[in-house]
């Protein structure tokens, strides 16, 4: 599943990120990127006394359900943050072993160099230790490729994680913000 078909509760909830063109002189060049923003719309109270509520009359089942709807979405988050973790560590995991994996061939690729200068050209031995030379250096590099594809998806999933930090940062704000029902 690559990082941009994967569609986080935020996003399904809030929509994707919008997206404005910002613009930067570089060298004598105005250079155009897109960068996300969010616009946050602040509302302005009244001065005037806040009306008089009757207790009798206050109804706390919105209040109510709103708090579980904000539990519900934080337990969910809460399990997708678990999840990446999860993943994150696998792929963490990963880039280790192709690093140990990297370094043995390498090592290897050394010795059999190093074999190859000692021993000089030797007809058929040569010939073999070139062959398997060349076979240590395909799978370096497929090895190489696979560890760079797993720092990308990686990194994925490190902003993943940061932004729904970011976002259950923001519930909590906004769950202290609400007036607590007496």
């Amino acid at each position: 599943m690559s990082h941009s078909s994967y569609r986080t509760t935020y996003h399904r909830t809030f929509g994707p990120p919008v997206y404005s063109p910002v613009s930067s002189r570089v060298g004598g060049r105005y250079i155009s990127s897109s960068m996300p923003t969010r616009t946050v719309d602040y509302r302005s109270r009244s001065s005037g006394p806040a009306p008089r509520l009757s207790y009798d009359k206050v109804d706390f089942s919105l209040a109510e359900a709103v708090n579980q709807e904000f539990l519900t979405t934080r337990s969910n988050e809460k399990r997708e943050l678990q999840e990446l973790n999860d993943r994150f560590a696998s792929f963490i995991e990963k880039v280790r072993y192709l690093e140990q994996q990297n370094s043995r061939l390498t090592q290897e690729l050394g010795q059999y160099k190093e074999r190859e200068q000692q021993q000089g050209p030797s007809g058929r031995v040569n010939e073999l230790c070139q062959q398997e030379m060349r076979e240590l250096r395909r799978q370096l590099e497929l090895m190489g490729n696979d560890r760079d594809q797993t720092q990308v998806e990686r990194d994925n999933l490190a902003e993943d994680v940061a932004l729904l930090k970011q976002r259950m940062h923001y519930n909590k704000t906004m769950q202290l913000s609400l007036p607590v029902p007496d």
